[in-house]
């Protein structure tokens, strides 16, 4: 296994199931970069990260959508006037590692912006919100998660998989 790219980042486990079952030709849509969204640059043909902070936009090949945040609360998520009219036509592969912390599982509420028949990953599924996250995701598209164990991040931490 290869050294973490630091604590924030997907942790290595997630790096090794896509490079065992995505396509390398496939399109890659992120939400949230970091550390590791080179790292999936050079694994894929191609990828678009949805990035809030200005901070992390343009540190790797990706190509980046900036939506800040907007809303409050619960409702608290990326900005849809940003975000919609920069959204890809076609993307092979969701991946949800942002945006961070309690503000990610309000996915839920704007879903349905986001194709519905891709594979799904979804990272830090073993916090009890994004867990909840997973399975109103999981129940609205009629799909059964794998969750799957990321030692390499500590005892418990887990990600999510939904397969069409």
């Amino acid at each position: 296994m290869e050294p973490s790219l630091g604590p924030w980042s997907l942790p290595e486990e997630v790096f090794s199931w896509l490079g065992e079952n995505v396509s390398p030709e496939s399109i890659i849509l992120e939400l949230g970069s970091g550390a590791g969204t080179q790292k999936l640059c050079n694994m894929f043909a191609l990828v678009y990260s949805i990035e809030h902070n200005p901070e992390y936009l343009y540190l790797s090949d990706s190509n980046y959508i900036y939506a800040p945040l907007a809303g409050s609360g619960n409702a608290l998520w990326y900005d849809l006037g940003a975000l919609v009219p920069q959204l890809p036509p076609h993307y092979d592969f969701l991946l949800i590692d942002g945006p961070p912390g309690s503000t990610r599982p309000n996915i839920t509420a704007h879903f349905r912006l986001l194709k519905q028949d891709v594979p799904i990953l979804y990272d830090d599924s073993e916090r009890p919100a994004d867990r909840c996250a997973v399975e109103i995701i999981a129940a609205t598209l009629g799909r059964k998660p794998l969750h799957i164990d990321a030692p390499s991040r500590g005892a418990g931490k887990q990600f999510s998989v939904l397969l069409p």
